[in-house]
């Protein structure tokens, strides 16, 4: 019993000359399926349209903010986590879509808007208030323009959101600058009656102190206009936007047509082996 295991164990052992023989004696198949896989592969990676990459940085805009007296930071529009989320959002998607009617073709419109839908992403850079985003186009030049049509929208929706705060701090300016106008006519005409001298000497301390405290209301006013124009500088208060260029793939970046074709062959290749090995298995069991 024990011997008729050991031969059974001996046949059912392949040895490295017996896998020559079968490689060999299928040699034309495996070498015929990877051209054929490597010819199909080719036809098909040949009719697909190229695609280009484009990404660019983003600066999220910010207004000033009023801290301590004579001290401003600055106040982003919108936080960087909602403006990544508001990017890759449907809805920001649809409304780009509609805005930018006359970037391409309508002919073209679906399936450039499939293929931005499917490749746009935007993320943050760590501890920036910078966001990079990348989207793919079938043409270097759509690239760009998408990316340009994105930053374009952004920074119409941010606009928007800040104007409420930019306009209230123009309208602050512009009372402040009135009454401060006001006040320094007022302490004229005090100065005149002090210089004439047609007071009584209790109306001379009264008029001093009124005098004094004009005095220190436009020094307190002149301190928050100088706070106010601080926050208006463009350095404090600017619109989201683009940071340095829009950088677009100088070759496409898919399909790759040579990897495509390699892939195939292999394929090809390995699965003839599969099928040449398990075609000698089940006829060698069958005798």
């Amino acid at each position: 019993m024990s011997e008729q295991m050991q031969h059974a164990t001996a046949n059912d052992e392949i040895s490295l000359t017996d896998i020559f023989h079968v490689l060999g004696r299928y040699r034309i198949l495996l070498l015929a399926v990877p051209v054929i896989c490597m010819v199909v592969a080719l036809v098909v990676v040949t009719q697909m349209r190229s695609v280009w990459e484009a990404s660019a940085f983003i600066q999220v805009g910010q207004v000033g903010q009023v801290g301590q007296v004579g001290q401003v930071g600055p106040q982003l529009v919108e936080p960087i986590s909602r403006v990544v989320a508001r990017l890759n959002s449907q809805v920001f998607m649809h409304k780009l879509f509609s805005r930018s009617v006359g970037v391409i073709k309508p002919s073209a419109g679906l399936p450039e808007q499939l293929l931005y839908k499917n490749s746009f992403k935007a993320k943050q850079i760590p501890d920036t208030d910078l966001i990079e985003i990348k989207l793919r186009a079938y043409s270097s030049e759509l690239a760009e323009k998408w990316a340009l049509a994105t930053v374009d929208q952004l920074r119409a929706m941010h606009d928007e959101l800040a104007a409420a705060s930019v306009n209230s701090m123009k309208m602050q300016l512009v009372a402040l600058e009135k009454n401060m106008q006001s006040e320094k006519t007022a302490m004229k005409e005090l100065e005149q009656r002090l210089a004439l001298g047609k007071v009584s000497d209790t109306g001379t301390v009264l008029y001093l102190m009124l005098y004094q405290q004009k005095v220190t209301g436009i020094r307190e006013m002149e301190t928050n206009k100088r706070v106010l124009e601080e926050q208006l500088i463009p350095s404090r208060t600017f619109s989201t936007g683009l940071r340095g260029n829009i950088d677009v793939s100088d070759q496409p970046v898919s399909p790759r047509k040579g990897l495509v074709v390699f892939l195939a062959a292999l394929a090809g290749f390995l699965g003839t082996v599969f099928l040449v090995f398990l075609h000698n298995m089940f006829r060698k069991a069958e005798h």
